[in-house]
């Protein structure tokens, strides 16, 4: 179906039959309470504070729980952010938080995972991009030096991939 057929289909309801049907999803779907939530009481904060707190529990979880360290946990949050219609400033602050606390993971813990690396490596490059395409690569230059910085003080593999990232953005940023 179309938005037209959806249109045309709204258009054929009375007033009440569509709040009827709003409140019904809005019930039944995770989603649309979420997006409702956030539309009628649009608190950053408060969300952005959630999705903090769930990307730093993956890697370091509270009362001696098993450390997951799901990668995923942070691109859900980019969906969520996205979906919600926040700005890209505050999707770029997730994007780069969930890189800076598996460095900061990856140097507590001394681990040394190859693939682990490349994926954050992935996860980083997809972030310039994003800045770059949002126009607000300049916002966020300091916190992509540091990531750089501390992939080369961890001894991440792929250290090297990361300032060679870092610098053909910042290349392209100056044209």
């Amino acid at each position: 179906m179309g938005k037209q057929q959806l249109k045309k289909y709204f258009s054929q309801l009375s007033k009440e039959d569509l709040e009827d049907q709003i409140i019904e999803l809005y019930t039944t779907s995770k989603e649309v309470k979420k997006y409702y939530d956030f539309l009628l009481n649009p608190d950053i904060r408060k969300i952005i504070d959630e999705w903090k707190a769930k990307i730093s529990k993956e890697y370091f979880p509270v009362y001696g729980k098993r450390v997951k360290a799901r990668r995923s946990i942070g691109q859900k949050a980019i969906r969520e952010l996205s979906f919600l219609g926040v700005p890209p400033d505050i999707i770029a602050d997730i994007r780069l938080y969930a890189i800076e606390i598996a460095i900061l993971f990856t140097i507590e813990q001394n681990r040394t995972n190859v693939a682990f690396f490349k994926s954050f490596e992935t996860q980083f490059k997809n972030a310039l991009d994003y800045m770059h395409k949002n126009g607000i690569l300049s916002d966020f230059k300091s916190r992509c030096r540091q990531i750089v910085t501390r992939v080369n003080e961890a001894q991440w593999s792929n250290r090297r991939n990361f300032e060679l990232l870092y610098a053909r953005y910042q290349l392209k940023h100056k044209q």
